[in-house]
């Protein structure tokens, strides 16, 4: 089986939809101890944003992904991303990449626009309702923040799968 993904990001998103993603994470199902993870610097400084903007980007902040706006580790480029996946992953055009989309589609029309390689197929909605806590051990690479995490995601439908 070591063709099935689970892929998932975080970002923040604008009142038009974009999206700038902030989180990324694939995990393989037969190899979870080596995902592949980023925590991406926002593309453009915070005084930059409009009152309105930093409003939204505040809430979303707050009360989903805990990721502040000046926090990563490098910028996201799509080629570099799809590069390190590709790489991490030589067996990834004949897998199929399962997400977690709790959103009527726009996180696959997302990461569809991004990677449009990817046999994206989105996870039974009500596994959703029946995730796995995940061990104490089982933490974010970068920093603990809520069930909002892409990392964190990539896990629990990695032992969902797992134990289905």
């Amino acid at each position: 089986m070591d063709n099935l993904y689970f892929i998932e990001y975080e970002g923040f998103q604008y009142g038009d939809g974009a999206t700038i993603m902030k989180e990324f994470c694939v995990l393989n199902l037969d190899t979870p101890q080596h995902p592949l993870y980023f925590n991406f610097i926002a593309p453009t400084p915070w005084e930059n944003l409009s009152e309105e903007e930093q409003r939204g980007f505040k809430y979303q902040t707050s009360r989903l992904h805990h990721l502040q706006w000046y926090e990563g580790a490098t910028r996201y480029c799509n080629n570099c991303t799809w590069y390190h996946l590709t790489h991490a992953f030589p067996n990834w055009a004949e897998g199929t990449f399962f997400v977690m989309d709790k959103t009527k589609g726009s996180k696959i029309k997302f990461l569809q626009d991004e990677f449009p390689q990817l046999n994206l197929i989105a996870y039974d909605a009500v596994a959703f309702r029946n995730l796995p806590l995940l061990a104490e051990y089982e933490r974010c690479p970068y920093r603990d923040h809520g069930n909002h995490c892409a990392f964190r995601k990539c896990i629990q439908l990695h032992h969902h799968y797992s134990q289905n």
